[in-house]
Parts: structure tokens; sequence; C-alpha cells
């Protein structure tokens, strides 16, 4: 593993030296006694524009020089890769929007500053020589979300209302943007920052328009033309549509690419080696707390990772303090043996989060109802909460049932996410609803009548 990376580092240098040599070629292209180019497109597909800071707009080609300050749209099938004079590569992908703000070195080759701004669309970046040497100098916003890295080739998907990313190689740090967060360079240390590495195999980071925290979520291909949201009811009868590719995708290697929905998901090497003990119990659907999580008083049902061995099962849900797994041992195939069934609530935790106190209390949920109906693939649940701040309070959401599974929101008044046992006689998912005065987030359990 070490010589492939220590390989690629010498590419990169390769690369970058070539790119240099052949700076002149890129004059060709910019204006005369303009703007410095720092970087040349190397592959192009479709209709791809560049717009110039002062609103000068052209169609580029293959070998056309980028500068700083340039905004790179692609329009539908278009894709466009840009190498970078430190030998950094960046994929834009169809209908994207993507803004170099800040691309330079300093003197004694210290001090660069990188960054991106992709309002919207998909990319993926792999870091050259300047974010390598100096990590906390780079960095990539989006309209919700401001990314960090650690040395990293990661992809991310965005609209406003929704940012995604994944992890290739090395790691990111995502928080939410704020004020604080959106001139400056590196991770953006506001205290809602959320790690992503690719130990962490098989998982997402998904920061959602108005949510507080980045959540963790079963990871699914970003550079596919559909995800999880435009694809929930094709994924129930055509599991092929969502292993299809870009129009666009070339022969470079691309995340893995999965069912949003049946894809396993597992914690990375490091989190399951500090699994000691088998579960004395044989449950086969529980909730993990991750390690910097505090079992909260009353919490009888969450599992440390000290409690639970995980080799080998299934992450059917998760958020950034748990995940709901799943042991396919015993059952390796999803396979309830009815039509319908109503279920029963065995255990909750709920906390509310109060960004003008910056508190966390703890929510009663006193009630709930979760009927499946396993014949049209769907289901309903209610909760019922007390809140010493909000009072009586409810949720109620509507989603499909994927045939792996998994429960996964697509209508109500809270977002929602989980899963079945593989008989279908237990369930849990989590949830997370919005008010004016703060945010309640909370995980459930449920047992068939």
């Amino acid at each position: 593993m070490r010589f492939i990376t220590l390989t690629r580092r010498a590419v990169l240098a390769l690369g970058c030296a070539c790119l240099v040599l052949g700076l002149s070629s890129f004059s060709a292209y910019a204006d005369p006694g303009a703007r410095t180019a720092v970087g040349q497109v190397s592959f192009v597909i479709g209709v791809v524009k560049s717009k110039a800071p002062e609103g000068k707009e052209q169609e580029i080609t293959k070998g056309a020089a980028v500068h700083v300050g340039d905004q790179l749209i692609t329009q539908a099938g278009g894709h466009v890769h840009i190498q970078f004079i430190d030998g950094a590569k960046v994929s834009l992908r169809p209908s994207s929007r993507l803004t170099i703000e800040d691309y330079s070195q300093g003197q004694n080759g210290r001090n660069s500053a990188i960054r991106f701004r992709l309002d919207e669309g998909v990319m993926r970046s792999m870091t050259g020589g300047w974010g390598e040497a100096e990590r906390e100098r780079f960095r990539l916003n989006t309209p919700l979300a401001a990314i960090g890295i650690k040395g990293t080739d990661f992809i991310v998907k965005t609209d406003a209302n929704r940012t995604l990313a994944s992890v290739v190689t090395g790691s990111i740090i995502l928080s939410p943007m704020d004020l604080q967060c959106r001139s400056s360079l590196g991770a953006c240390d506001n205290g809602r920052a959320q790690i992503l590495s690719d130990a962490m195999n098989g998982q997402l980071l998904e920061l959602k328009k108005g949510q507080l925290n980045p959540s963790l979520i079963p990871a699914f291909d970003l550079l596919a033309k559909k995800d999880a949201v435009t694809l929930r009811t094709a994924m129930l009868t055509d599991k092929k549509k969502l292993a299809s590719s870009d129009e666009a995708a070339t022969t470079e290697p691309d995340a893995a690419a999965g069912d949003p929905a049946n894809q396993s998901v597992t914690l990375g090497t490091t989190a399951i080696t500090t699994a000691q003990n088998v579960l004395a119990s044989k449950e086969d659907l529980i909730w993990v707390r991750f390690p910097w999580v505090q079992r909260f008083s009353g919490d009888q049902f969450t599992k440390s990772f000290e409690e639970a061995k995980l080799s080998g099962m299934e992450a059917l849900a998760g958020i950034g303090s748990y995940a709901l797994y799943r042991d396919n041992s015993i059952n390796p195939v999803f396979n309830p043996n009815v039509t319908s069934a109503n279920f029963q609530l065995k255990d909750s935790l709920a906390t509310f989060y109060n960004p003008a106190t910056f508190s966390q209390q703890l929510v009663s949920v006193d009630r709930g109802t979760l009927t499946v109906n396993f014949a049209n693939n769907t289901f309903a649940t209610t909760l019922g909460m007390h809140n010493a701040t909000l009072g009586s309070t409810s949720i109620a959401a509507q989603g499909v049932v994927t045939g792996n599974g998994n429960l996964i929101g697509t209508s109500g008044d809270a977002w929602l996410q989980g899963g079945l046992n593989n008989t279908g006689k237990n369930a849990g998912y989590l949830f997370e609803k919005t008010y004016s005065q703060g945010t309640v987030s909370g995980i459930t359990l449920w047992g068939r009548k």
C-alpha cells in the first residue's frame, strides 16, 4: 500500500514538472498581459465554458489555460478535467459550476493558498504538491459546507439544499458554512466539523440545508447521474439504474459505484479492531455509539465498540453519533414472511439542540407507531415527544422500503433513515426535525407486534 502511495506521488511530481515546463503553451489562451495561468484543460467532452471575473465567457477546449478567478461551467453532458501546475487534478461533471478563487504559492514554496467554490454539481479533486505540503491552506466551499483536507482524493456533490462528500484516499473535514468559514483557508473549526477518511469504508458525509451538523450515511456513487433522492422509486424495481455511470465518464478510476439503498457498509479497520467482545445476546439489529459519544442517562439499548464486534455486520443508517447495524450471519437475505406488519416502539433516545444557548437537552419519546406494507414496499410512522423547551411535539413521516430492507423517508415533517432485520420482525430508524428554537434528533428501535 505504501508502494502505491509513493508511486502515485512520484507520478504527481513528474506531472508537475512537465506542466511547469509547458507553461508557455498556456499563454496562447490567456489574454495578453492578463492573469497568470495556473492550470490547463487536459480533457473535455461536450460544452464547457469559462467565465472570467470581468464577465467575459468563452467555450474552452483541450489545452486551454485556466486562471485564478475563472468560473468553469459544464452544460448537460459536459465534462472537463483540469491539471494544475503542482500536479493536482480536478474533474468537473455535467451541469456544474466551479470557481477557482485562489491558487498561489508564496516565497520559498510556503504559504500556498488553494480555494475552490463549487456552487452546484459534482467535482472530484486529487491534491497536488502544494496541497500536500500545506494541507491546512486548502479549502473547497459549497453553498452549505466548508471542506478542508488531510491529503486527499475526494468527491463532492452539491446544490443549494444539500452537500454530499465521499473520500477515495486520505481524509476530509467538513463543517457547516458560516461567516467564520467563508473567507478562511483550511479546515473550519466552528465546533461542528465531521471527519471522513478512507478507513471509514462505505460511508458518505451529508449536510442538508438547515441541518446543524454533518451526518454519516451509507455510501453510494456520487459520480453517477442520479442518487438516492431522485431514484427512490426506481431502486425498488430496477437496481441496475443506480449503477449506471455518467455518459461522460473516462478511463480515470472513479469511486466504487453502488446502490445507495442496498450497498453493504462497514466501518474501517481502525474502528473494527477496537471491538473486542461479541454481544452476549444474539441481537441482529443494534444501535452502536461512535467512540466520541458519551452514553446518556437512561440509555439501555445502544452498544459501544467495546461491547460489540462489528466485523461482517452491515450498516443500514448512520449519523454523526450513532449507526444502525444488522447481523446477516443467521438470515443473510432480506425476506419478511408477511405482507404487512405493525410494530411496537421498544427503545428510543432523542435530544434537542438549542443553537442560541449551545445546549443539548434530552427529549422524552412518549409514544409511537410504525406500519410497514411489504407488499407495496412502503412504511408510515409517527412519534409523540415532550421537551421542556418545545413542550409536546411530534413527527410524522412516510417512505419506501428497499429490496434490502432499508427505510428511506420520502415525505412528512422530519428527515428519516433506517432499516429492518432480514426477517422483517425488528426495525430501527434515526430522525431529525428542525424547529424555530433548534433541532430534535434521535434513534428508535421497534419490534413487530
